[in-house]
């Protein structure tokens, strides 16, 4: 872009002329940059809007290539960086729930920076919860769990015949739902909504599954359906058709803690303004890229949606 600085020239009689001056952006009266040239390099060196193209999914991922523009709406021609994070909806107001499953690397074109963030309680690699060999009376851990309390990162190895901290109880033909945690010291427990449950259907007993107590993570839960007679932990088995219907043992979502699989990141252009990224999900679900822009507005992509 090119730029014709003028002045006017408001005095009486002068007729509003026009002046060819050049104007300069002064300090303690000696020049220090040209106008023209100021204007240039803020409004054509920083990235002000971008244009998005989602591709089609292909082995679990989509391309998603964008544009940076700048103010007068050419592309870039200079390398630009934006802060990005992955939606939950078009508009970008909220970030999406769980990263993508195989992660968000950067394709041919620019740099992706993870933006790295603090990991309070969550679970890196689950404990792989199943029925005890041993004794089907209690539950066991088949790997070592990694998973971090207050920032700290810890571990637990497998551990078979752990028990339930108390006699939880399910009446007869009814639901119920069983929270396993695990504190900084290692030390496996339960915790259920209520000491007797009764609920109607799995639904209904999942939507109660309490969160972990202080100073825990949750390594998963244990969902049951109680046949004839009530279902008393640590008393009677959870062998599915034996003493109860069924038993189901269900990890905790891991967080992926390292690599490109970040909700936030930043992106930095080629020279000409492209940036490319995949988005590597397994599941069935709708994200979307959002680019947090020099000047604080946002831009949104499309749908990214995986099927």
């Amino acid at each position: 872009m090119s730029w014709t600085i003028k002045v006017k020239d408001n005095t009486a009689g002068l007729s509003n002329a026009w002046l060819p001056y050049d104007v300069y952006i002064m300090d303690s009266d000696f020049a220090v940059v040209k106008l023209d040239t100021a204007l240039n390099s803020a409004m054509s060196g920083t990235p002000y809007d971008a244009e998005f193209t989602v591709g089609v999914e292909a082995s679990d991922t989509i391309n998603v290539a964008i544009q940076l523009t700048d103010a007068y709406g050419d592309n870039m021609s200079v390398r630009g960086c934006v802060r990005a994070y992955l939606a939950g909806d078009a508009n970008g107001d909220t970030m999406l729930a769980l990263p993508p499953t195989g992660g968000v690397c950067i394709g041919t074109d620019g740099v992706l920076i993870p933006t790295p963030r603090a990991l309070t309680n969550e679970i890196i690699t689950d404990g792989n919860l199943i029925i005890s060999g041993a004794d089907a009376i209690k539950f066991k851990t088949t790997q070592e769990a990694v998973y971090t309390i207050n920032g700290i990162s810890l571990t637990k190895a497998a551990t078979d015949n752990l028990v339930f901290t108390a006699s939880h109880v399910i009446t007869a033909s009814k639901f119920g739902i069983i929270l396993i945690q695990i504190n900084a010291a290692g030390t496996v427990s339960t915790k259920v909504p209520l000491a007797t449950q009764a609920y109607a259907d799995a639904a209904t007993a999942l939507a109660a599954l309490p969160t972990a107590d202080a100073g825990n993570v949750a390594l998963g839960y244990c969902a049951i359906q109680n046949n004839a007679g009530d279902w008393t932990a640590n008393t009677d088995d959870l062998t599915n058709g034996s003493d109860l219907t069924t038993a189901a043992f269900v990890d905790v979502a891991e967080t992926v803690a390292y690599g490109g699989a970040w909700k936030t990141f930043d992106l930095v252009s080629e020279s000409d303004g492209d940036i490319d990224v995949n988005i590597i999900d397994t599941g069935v679900r709708t994200m979307y890229l959002a680019l947090i822009m020099p000047n604080g507005s946002l831009q949104v992509s499309g749908a990214i949606t995986f099927a």
